[in-house]
């Protein structure tokens, strides 16, 4: 069995806490069970959504 380590463990937590910041800028719904519902998103498309509605770099 292949466990992750604590810095892949700490990898996954914060690319799922940028997926909620990003799932909440962009107004999608929260479930108090299941978190954000956010589809089949990755914190990838999430991003690219931000940039799609007009949301540029300074």
């Amino acid at each position: 069995m292949n466990e992750l380590t604590e810095r892949e463990l700490a990898m996954l937590r914060e690319m799922n806490e940028a997926a909620s910041i990003i799932a909440e800028a962009l107004g999608y719904p929260h479930d108090e069970t299941y978190g954000w519902v956010i589809g089949d998103h990755t914190v990838v498309t999430l991003a690219l959504e931000v940039r799609s509605r007009g949301v540029a770099p300074l």
